[in-house]
């Protein structure tokens, strides 16, 4: 998400986002919302290598579905459904940016 990088840093001070490295090539950026694991941004490479390790975190905070914020969706649609998440729901941010939901409970 180019430019909110202060942003980022500030909630992640405050404790309300955490960024995760994630096999040596990723970091993700996230927060939980109503029993949803929010994946705010991602910087790196091997996205689809690091999906079972975001299920396992989102399994772990207690959340069913995982919400992606994506600036380039079909990239990101792409990479998710090759991992065998479902894409169940989609919208548009007050950013801008695609929002899809997948089911986590499904793998």
């Amino acid at each position: 998400m180019a430019g909110d990088d202060r942003i980022i840093e500030q909630d992640v001070r405050a404790g309300l986002l955490k960024i995760y490295a994630i096999n040596g090539d990723m970091l993700a950026v996230t927060e939980v919302i109503d029993n949803e694991f929010v994946v705010c941004c991602v910087a790196g490479k091997n996205l689809g290598n690091a999906i079972p390790e975001l299920v396992k975190l989102a399994k772990q905070a207690a959340c069913q579905q995982i919400r992606w914020h994506a600036a380039r969706p079909r990239v990101i649609k792409r990479i998710v459904q090759s991992a065998g998440l479902k894409v169940i729901t989609g919208g548009i941010d007050t950013r801008g940016y695609t929002i899809f939901t997948t089911d986590i409970n499904e793998i």
